[in-house]
């Protein structure tokens, strides 16, 4: 994957890529003595069932200290496999593998996305085009620091709104947006920031 964003960033100049782990669905075939079956599941849902791999019995603390999960937050996500009767709780907070489940055979294909994955994804595809948009001033950014030496965020936000945020197919971004997109440039090191001015890091 590092290799994948070097090349992208190679390509693509002063854009990156940042990968969302948590996001996305993985396709398990699960096979227990009598039956096999198949899910598509979050990753951290994916990441719990295949500790039991190597495991067949796991504590909610054990869990929790190994994934980094909130032990609440854990517990709902192993309820899932507890519907499906995959995992049932042997004792308080204590978590075992169902091998056999009596009078079941084969099992049948389940795609489960629960609420809390859908709501981060909405999220995060909200965030990533917010930061895709923000990124296209970039340029208009640079060209302004470059001629005026350094700016204030107001005047850089005014300057944006007149040559950068005009036509239907426009974006815009309030000054809140942009300066915490500007103070992130500041920790990349692509900006300076001092006295309430921004100006560009002098190249060698």
């Amino acid at each position: 994957m590092n290799a994948y964003r070097t090349s992208f960033e190679t390509l693509k100049g002063s854009r990156t890529l940042n990968w969302k782990t948590n996001i996305g669905l993985v396709n398990l075939d699960i096979e227990l003595k009598n039956r096999k079956l198949s899910f598509s599941v979050s990753p951290i849902h994916a990441t719990i069932i295949i500790h039991f791999q190597n495991k067949a019995k796991w504590t909610i603390e054990e869990l929790s200290s190994l994934m980094q999960v909130p032990s609440t937050a854990l517990r709902r996500k192993i309820a899932f496999w507890q519907s499906q009767g995959v995992l049932k709780e042997d004792q308080e907070d204590t978590f075992v593998l169902v091998e056999e489940q009596q009078g079941q055979q084969g099992g049948e294909d389940v795609l489960m996305i629960d609420s809390d994955e859908e709501i981060e994804s909405a999220m995060a595809s909200a965030q990533d085009q917010k930061e895709e948009e923000l990124q296209m001033f970039w340029s208009y950014i640079v060209g302004m620091l470059t001629n005026l030496e350094s700016l204030p965020l107001e005047r850089i936000h005014s300057m944006l709104k007149m040559f950068a945020m005009q036509g239907p197919a426009s974006s815009e971004c309030s000054e809140q947006e942009l300066r915490v997109f500007l103070d992130r440039k500041v920790r990349d090191q692509q900006l300076i920031y001092a006295g309430g001015i921004y100006r560009l890091p002098k190249t060698s």
